[in-house]
């Protein structure tokens, strides 16, 4: 007599909740490393992006502080790998970064990638030549990437982050947001101002409910679910 084994499907919409308990419970119970988790997830956005681009093209890339800012390091580094020229911008303080975005930091420094700062501890007249610098650098990017904020973010972005974000918003570049466009609410598809206009979504394991939302349609793009190589076991236990 034979048996067969049945997996529950993941599901196709997962609450912040319920993504952070997917973590989790792939770290915790089954024995995952979260690098080896972000790892996915950045190189799996990186051969997406990949198609989309021309054989060499300039991409521009805009990490935050936490772990969407790792998944950007990831998705940088995997980039400049397949031949592409990166121009990876933090938008964060030295040493305050999330441990996993640190380690991946630390690989993407020993590369010729070219890496700004960008935050409040910079006076104005360092602040404009970066700011400048990174506008120059969109103007002559095919594409942008959005990795400053994950899916945890609420209210409205800082004023430094809201600057960088409306200049993304203004360059005629191609533009793709990693797990979710910083300043949209995952839960509610609330919209804050100002929020960035992905073309695409590349998000992980599931939609999150506000990307149902019909006021989030238009900052979403198109959306595209991609796994982090967790197993379906874990899915059984949400």
């Amino acid at each position: 007599m034979s048996t067969t084994t049945s997996f529950t499907k993941p599901l196709r919409v997962l609450t912040v909740a319920q993504i952070r308990a997917v973590d989790a419970i792939a770290v915790c119970d089954f024995g995952m490393n979260s690098l080896v988790l972000m790892e996915n997830a950045g190189r799996g956005c990186a051969d997406w992006i990949d198609t989309k681009l021309n054989r060499s093209s300039d991409v521009v890339v805009l990490c935050g502080p936490g772990n969407n800012g790792g998944d950007g390091l990831v998705i940088a580094r995997h980039l400049y790998a397949m031949g592409h020229r990166l121009s990876l911008w933090m938008v964060a303080e030295h040493g305050k970064l999330s441990q996993d975005a640190e380690a991946n930091l630390k690989i993407v420094e020993h590369t010729k990638i070219r890496i700004g700062w960008i935050g409040d501890w910079l006076s104005p007249p360092e602040l404009d030549r970066v700011r400048n610098q990174l506008q120059t650098d969109c103007t002559n990017s095919q594409m942008v990437i959005d990795a400053l904020l994950g899916t945890g973010a609420t209210g409205q972005p800082r004023p430094m982050m809201a600057d960088i974000l409306r200049l993304a918003n203004a360059s005629m570049l191609q533009r793709i947001a990693i797990d979710i466009p910083t300043g949209l609410n995952a839960e509610t598809g609330e919209p804050s101002d100002p929020t960035f206009h992905a073309n695409a979504t590349l998000t992980f394991v599931a939609k999150k409910p506000g990307f149902l939302e019909t006021c989030a349609t238009e900052y979403l793009g198109t959306v595209h679910i991609l796994p982090i190589g967790v197993p379906p076991e874990v899915f059984d236990r949400i």
